[in-house]
């Protein structure tokens, strides 16, 4: 940034918003420096006028109507504010903006049922197969205490210290206690106050089979669904 650059804020008569350092050469004719402020603030640079401010918040004078005149003319530096004053009746530049709540309202079409139901490729059916992915997923692995696994998110690496069910509400919820090379689990391989295993404090924790991939075949982390770690 070369030293002669005046660092900015900009507001705006009609929004309520800061828009901090903004970056200006002194050499910008005030036509070049009303078009910067259009693309900044959304408004047209024929709309409005400039006032300039202190770092104290003293207005110092307006930037009069000469399109020619250069930033530098005027009596501003760097940490003062330029104050953009909209002098339309009406600021009716958010209409011409897609707005979430009016695409709300656009009539939306849907596929009949039967006929999306036919389709090879659709979102369903995709959502469908990941689904049956994961399920086989976490049914066909074999895991044995002592082994080496990666455990989603973030393919923490950790050693397999229990296969099996926890007491939680989903009884048929298969649980792996593991321990994490590193300090990043839950707790020390108990869990409500019985030992499934033996570990450093904040070393183990129980997750569900769908998180844990074995070392050999390291697969793209899978959404947890369900439960969290335990």
């Amino acid at each position: 940034m070369s030293s002669s650059t005046l660092v900015l804020d900009v507001t705006h008569s009609k929004r309520p918003l800061v828009f901090r350092e903004v970056r200006f050469q002194p050499d910008w004719t005030l036509e070049h420096v009303k078009k910067k402020l259009e693309v900044v603030t959304g408004t047209l640079h024929s709309d409005f006028l400039i006032e300039v401010y202190d770092d104290r918040g003293q207005k110092v004078g307006e930037m009069v109507d000469d399109q020619q005149a250069t930033l530098g003319s005027f009596p501003i530096r760097s940490n003062y504010r330029l104050h953009v004053v909209d002098h339309r009746e009406q600021d009716d530049s958010e209409d011409r903006i897609w707005r979430e709540e009016e695409a709300e309202e656009v009539p939306k079409y849907q596929v009949p049922e039967e006929s999306y139901a036919q389709r090879e490729v659709s979102g369903r059916k995709f959502r469908e197969e990941m689904l049956q992915a994961k399920a086989s997923h976490s049914t066909n692995i074999e895991l044995h205490v002592g082994d080496r696994c990666f455990v989603a998110p973030n393919n923490r690496v950790a050693t397999v210290r229990y296969v099996g069910k926890l007491p939680v509400h989903e009884a048929e919820t298969v649980f792996v206690g593991v321990q994490f090379d590193e300090p990043v689990g839950k707790n020390d391989g108990s869990y409500q106050g019985h030992y499934y295993f033996h570990c450093e404090p904040g070393y183990g924790s129980f997750v569900p089979l769908n998180r844990i991939t074995k070392m050999e075949t390291i697969h793209s982390e899978s959404e947890n669904n369900t439960f969290e770690e335990l």
